[in-house]
């Protein structure tokens, strides 16, 4: 059995590894530490499960997890990030198993558990978010066109709207008519929400 481990801290890893083996000793794990390295690794290898991590150096990346989900391997999240608008994201992939990183090892080795044996575990924390009554911050994914998109992104590494414009050489007016329609279209009341909905869909 293969399975391929995407996370970016080592001590995380060597303790997901330690637990993978005390189910399954003879598990082949192969590492990742970023997306590129698990792409491959999802393109060239034949592997039967997963776990991933979302948050690598910054931002929520599941790229891998759509590519998992492509390929039809059944995987597991273990990662920090948890919100509803992520958790429904994650659910239309078919996730499995979903553990917050701050929840106990215990939860970890039942989804680990319920990952090898077709069963499906989410961590307490994970549940009461979902069933959460609490008007959270939006966290979905933006919707914007490639004009807007690069304003945005322009605009989320510190450039002013003045200096966007500059950059893309077009009218102050049209930066800002970019901006309305991007706020209006997902939703967001000011720039400082779009920004920050950006970053976290956005890894750099």
């Amino acid at each position: 059995m293969k399975l391929l481990l995407l996370e970016d801290h080592e001590a995380i890893r060597e303790t997901v590894i330690r637990y993978i083996h005390e189910i399954n000793p003879t598990t082949i794990v192969l590492e990742a530490n970023n997306v590129e390295d698990a792409d491959q690794v999802i393109k060239n290898t034949k592997i039967n499960y997963a776990i991933c991590d979302l948050e690598l150096t910054k931002g929520c990346n599941i790229n891998p997890i759509e590519a998992l989900y492509r390929e039809r391997i059944p995987f597991m999240v273990y990662s920090s990030h948890v919100n509803k608008s992520l958790i429904n994201e994650l659910e239309s992939k078919k996730v499995r198993c979903y553990v917050s990183k701050q929840s106990n090892m215990t939860e970890f080795k039942m989804g680990l558990e319920a990952l090898f044996n077709g069963g499906k575990h989410y961590c307490p924390i994970v549940t009461e978010t979902l069933k959460s009554k609490k008007v959270e911050e939006n966290t979905g994914r933006l919707r914007l066109s490639n004009s807007e998109r690069k304003v945005i992104e322009l605009l989320s590494k510190g450039q002013t709207r003045e200096e966007v414009a500059g950059l893309l050489h077009l009218e102050l007016a049209t930066i800002n008519n970019h901006i309305f329609r991007a706020r209006v279209a997902n939703g967001s009341h000011n720039v400082s929400d779009l920004l920050r909905r950006y970053r976290f869909w956005t890894p750099e």
